[in-house]
């Protein structure tokens, strides 16, 4: 219904009724392109305005790898894409890879990622292993990381049965250090200097926006892979009668209660919520607050966890970043400091890998993002 309510000109002649649910992502280009005054071509293939035609987000050329980079050695990034059937965060997590593996690039970063999957192929079929290489993923086959029937009920949220299987980094004994990301997620700059820590290293668990958390988050970790670890965890599990906060509450009872393991924080800088991030300390907050009397600006972690609390800005889910404000419809991501930049991110990497799937192409055109929201 969009394609004939929003357009200026009926658009039978472009899309007809028969191919329509084929055509929609074109139609709702068409009609974008019309409300921002493009020139539309006739068959919608042809014109400067056409979706063919339009621009688009972030066309950039794929970042070689650095000369230095480092696939066999001592470190490695990790994150998961489990596709559980039904659940849509599963689908939507291998999608939500490519633009961290992408900046990853961009930044010049001289370690692989590891990807832990289930997800063989891409929607349009293009094998996920061969498609992600030259952004320097390994894809390693997820295992089944056995969860007593228990404590699967207990936890808070269903959905973190799937980041259940994250315990699985211990077993990347291939690398002496690891750094876990979450996937829905984004990294704003060169991290690899984390590498160079030793010990446990987990971000502070401030969903709540506390900033005085003692509390860990297993969203964002460096740890030191150990088959005794991952064997511990499993172990530990075993003895427990309920687990509500999931792999994060077994791995800090693990670690600090049983292994006896210092858990050292990030800083706020280093990883945070993206919900919080104006409560973030800048840089120089104490010499600008007294010579300014205003906050730092410089106050962007290198990790930020979901854009929201419910992440629409790290999605290709146009429809989710729509919302009425002062009675009028908006992209509330236009309105978030990381929402064009995830965006841009996410659409090059398609771009550049070839690869898309329902919702996607129509997301990175530039007159359908930034153009007046669509019902």
């Amino acid at each position: 219904p969009t394609c004939f309510l929003v357009a200026q000109r009926p658009l039978a002649d472009t899309c007809s009724l028969r191919m329509f649910s084929r055509l929609l992502p074109t139609c709702l280009c068409l009609a974008s392109l019309q409300l921002v005054g493009a020139d539309v071509g006739e068959t919608g293939s042809s014109g400067s305005g056409s979706c063919a035609s339009a621009p688009r987000a972030a066309q950039q050329p794929l970042p070689a790898l650095p000369a230095n980079f480092d696939d066999a050695g001592c470190c490695a990034f990790a994150t998961l894409a489990v596709d559980s059937g039904g659940d849509y965060r599963g689908a939507a997590a291998l999608w939500q890879v490519l633009p961290i593996a992408w900046v990853l690039r961009r930044f010049h970063s001289r370690f692989p990622m590891v990807l832990l999957t289930n997800v063989e192929s891409f929607p349009d079929g293009s094998p996920v292993e061969a498609t992600l290489r030259p952004l320097g993923v390994k894809v390693v086959k997820v295992e089944d990381v056995p969860i007593p029937a228990h404590l699967g009920a207990s936890f808070k949220y269903k959905y973190w049965r799937q980041a259940w299987a994250k315990l699985q980094i211990w077993r990347l004994t291939q690398y002496e250090r690891v750094i876990w990301m979450d996937s829905d997620a984004i990294l704003t700059r060169n991290i690899d200097s984390l590498f160079e820590r030793r010990g446990m290293w987990m971000m502070p668990d401030t969903w709540q926006c506390d900033m005085a958390t003692p509390k860990p988050c297993s969203g964002f970790m460096l740890i030191e892979p150990s088959e005794a670890s991952f064997r511990g965890l499993l172990e530990y599990a075993g003895t427990l009668k309920k687990l509500s906060k999931a792999d994060q509450e077994l791995i800090e009872g693990y670690f600090g209660g049983v292994a006896k393991v210092q858990i050292n924080r990030f800083e706020h800088l280093e990883a945070s919520f993206g919900h919080c991030l104006g409560m973030i300390p800048g840089i120089n907050t104490s010499d600008i607050e007294a010579k300014w009397k205003f906050e730092s600006p410089w106050r962007q972690p290198a990790f930020v966890h979901k854009s929201s609390s419910a992440n629409e800005c790290f999605s290709f889910d146009l429809h989710r970043q729509i919302r009425w404000a002062n009675g009028a419809r908006v992209n509330i991501c236009h309105y978030h400091p990381l929402g064009a930049y995830w965006r841009d991110a996410f659409c090059a990497a398609t771009s550049s890998l070839g690869t898309t799937t329902d919702g996607a192409e129509t997301f990175c055109v530039d007159a359908v993002w930034y153009g007046p929201p669509l019902s």
